[in-house]
């Protein structure tokens, strides 16, 4: 199984999802994106595209272990998540991951996502394992199903990191929120791209 033939863009837009007919081609979900390997599931943030999944996993007997790392946490990047059905399955197994260096404590703001008056049902409550882990010091790389992936900060309010992969087919980077006014960041990112075959 090559692992950037299962990239899988599921969401795209920005701050709200939106339906209809105009909206077919690129689709109306906000952002989510997943590489499935033979090691695993990743899924970068948890937008309303996230919901997509629930189909490709529902019929399977075994589920892949799944990290699902955040670019950022505004709310349109965040707001599949309490409907991603695998949070609801005890035969699943999700790891968390995300930013350390941000002002705010991002395991609190999934926690509040899915609590009372918000949602039905707790984070703490769903049945999968779960884990909630920081990304190490430093802009990677890492091993995560058996995929490179290093970030890099990128300038975005409240602080947001674009995403590199790196498989056996070619090297993706995922920025999905970067304004281009901060000229040491943007250097930053421009080197951080370079050899990539995909940029989104």
């Amino acid at each position: 199984m090559d692992a950037i033939d299962k990239f899988v863009i599921r969401g795209t837009r920005g701050s709200m999802p939106a339906c209809g007919v105009s909206f077919a081609k690129y689709g109306g979900n906000t952002t989510c994106f997943s590489i499935e390997t033979q090691d695993g599931l990743l899924v970068i943030d948890a937008g309303t595209g996230v919901v997509h999944l629930n189909d490709d996993l529902s019929s399977r007997s075994r589920m892949p272990p799944i990290t699902m790392l955040f670019t950022h946490f505004h709310l349109d990047h965040v707001i599949g998540l309490p409907c991603f059905a695998a949070l609801y399955r005890r035969d699943a197994s999700i790891r968390f991951m995300a930013d350390p260096c941000r002002d705010d404590d991002w395991r609190e703001i999934l926690t509040i996502l899915m609590a009372s008056p918000y949602w039905p049902t707790s984070l703490a409550l769903s049945k999968a394992s779960k884990s909630f882990d920081d990304l190490p010091a430093g802009n990677g790389p890492i091993d995560i199903c058996g995929l490179r992936v290093s970030w890099c900060p990128v300038f975005h309010p409240q602080r947001s990191l674009a995403y590199k992969i790196e498989g056996p087919c070619g090297v993706i980077v995922v920025a999905t929120d970067h304004e281009h006014a901060d000229s040491d960041v943007r250097a930053g990112f421009l080197e951080f791209c370079r050899g990539a075959d995909c940029i989104l």
